[in-house]
């Protein structure tokens, strides 16, 4: 499903999300306020990519701090990397 969604947008739309997110992450830029409408593809990355910690957060829980991130870091963070990686070029316009 996420390789449709990803066809129905540019590329430059896809890079332009995660930008937002990677500065967002970084500190350098807040989240958006709730209300404020995203571009469409966006919401799809944003929860792509806080899956890690509300996992972690959703087994601290139930078996602890401790035990949540050694569960996390035996897994290199679950075991996912992101299929796309724009690496740190120039700011899209």
């Amino acid at each position: 499903m996420l390789a449709e969604i990803n066809d129905k947008f540019e590329p430059r739309d896809q890079r332009l999300a995660f930008e937002r997110l990677s500065a967002e992450r970084g500190g350098l830029q807040p989240a958006p306020a709730e209300a404020v409408e995203l571009p469409p593809l966006e919401p799809v990355y944003r929860l792509l990519t806080s899956m890690g910690d509300r996992i972690e957060s959703e087994l601290t829980e139930r078996v602890g701090v401790d035990r949540a991130r050694q569960m996390r870091d035996a897994h290199d963070g679950w075991g996912s990397a992101s299929p796309s990686s724009y690496g740190c070029a120039k700011r899209t316009p």
